[in-house]
């Protein structure tokens, strides 16, 4: 749902893109129907059957008020990298756009990982202040403004043309089961319908005395 114009722009460069899904979303008993509703928002956009990935541990289950082993989500994506081959890797940030438990957990394990791996690009969807992420295409000035103050390789910057959110609305529509009156609002009013800003993910590397 956040990654829209991201995975949009990657498959229309030609792009090898693989999709992770660490949890089926079986919060409300309706895993298997999610799970279905997913692969097939995903098709809609262009992602084969077989680039998608579904976790379903009894260690990751979807909710607010879990938490999420990260030596197991790690585990998880370094399989993914090897067995698939991965050089880049796309996750939230921090705040997880939303503070959603699941989103932070996840970002706090591949970001453990980037500090064991420096073979592969980490990079974080960012989060932005409450009062950009509801306003839209009308977030674009925003957007060009921070990315352009920052002027750093580090950032990846993608914005959708109408044509691809009207592409990407109907990818959304394919999760039926969730499309409650607050996500209708999401699929017109959120800048990340339109928006991805990417950030690297930065190696904190301690410094040691030495002995």
């Amino acid at each position: 749902m956040f990654f829209g114009p991201s995975i949009v722009k990657l498959l229309s460069s030609d792009n090898s893109l693989f999709v992770l899904c660490l949890s089926v979303g079986n919060v409300h008993n309706l895993g298997s129907v999610r799970s279905n509703e997913l692969i097939e928002a995903l098709k809609c956009l262009g992602v084969t059957r077989d680039c998608i990935i579904q976790i379903d541990h009894r260690s990751l289950k979807d909710g607010l008020n879990e938490s999420w082993d990260s030596t197991i989500v790690k585990q998880i994506v370094t399989k993914t990298i090897e067995e698939k081959r991965i050089e880049t890797v796309i996750t939230f940030d921090e705040y997880g756009i939303t503070k959603h438990s699941n989103h932070v957990a996840a970002y706090n394990a591949v970001r453990e990982l980037s500090e064991q791996n420096n073979c592969v690009q980490f990079l974080a969807l960012n989060s932005v202040p409450l009062f950009r992420k509801f306003l839209s295409f009308l977030d674009i000035p925003f957007a060009f403004v921070s990315h352009y103050l920052t002027n750093t390789s580090s950032e990846y910057f993608f914005i959708l043309s109408f044509i691809e959110y009207k592409h990407l609305l109907n990818a959304l529509y394919k999760h039926r089961s969730q499309m409650v009156w607050f996500r209708i609002l999401y699929s017109i009013f959120s800048r990340y319908m339109f928006i991805n800003t990417l950030l690297t993910i930065k190696v904190e590397k301690l410094s040691r005395k030495s002995s």
